[in-house]
């Protein structure tokens, strides 16, 4: 078929890469602003904890069955190995990675600030203020404020979280391996 017209070929192709260069894909990585929203949505998972009087019940399982929604292939697996290991003891990760807390009655998403790093990876610098007790109620002895960096990459299904540095763990990652 194509040794009859070559030039209908070099058409093709030529209109085939531009289909792809303006066509966006599904699978590309999304905006500043989608990222931003995936990270604004994990820190909305804590409202029903919140509006529920602290019910440790309602407090998201982000290292459970959300996990796959939250962080990347190789984080999870990081974090299964590391429950498997000590299973019936306390594991590495004993404090939630998105506040850097084992322990709060409330938080607040105080900033947000992402940049894309390149066209699959973001980072999101976040503040969050947690409070001993209500905010009305805490003294500045029972408020924290955690700064953290969280290292986003696009996969196929979305944004990811694939590393979490503190000020105490300067990488998830690595406390984990």
């Amino acid at each position: 078929m194509w040794n009859r017209s070559p030039r209908r070929f070099v058409v093709f192709v030529a209109a085939l890469c531009l289909y792809f260069v303006l066509c966006p894909q599904s699978s590309q990585a999304q905006s500043e602003a989608q990222a931003t929203a995936f990270v604004q949505h994990l820190y909305h998972l804590y409202d029903p904890f919140v509006a529920a009087d602290q019910d440790v019940s309602k407090l998201p399982n982000i290292t459970g069955e959300l996990a796959p929604s939250i962080f990347s292939p190789i984080l999870i697996h990081l974090i299964r190995r590391d429950q498997r290991i000590n299973r019936g003891y306390v594991p590495t990760l004993d404090f939630d990675p998105l506040v850097n807390s084992n322990g709060f009655y409330t938080l607040m998403l105080k900033s947000l600030r992402v940049t894309k790093n390149d066209a699959k990876k973001a980072t999101a610098y976040v503040t969050v203020i947690l409070y001993g007790r209500s905010p009305s109620e805490s003294s500045a002895a029972e408020t924290t404020v955690n700064d953290l960096r969280l290292h986003l990459i696009w996969l196929p299904q979305g944004w990811r979280i694939d590393d979490i540095e503190s000020k105490e763990t300067p990488s998830l990652r690595k406390l984990l391996q």
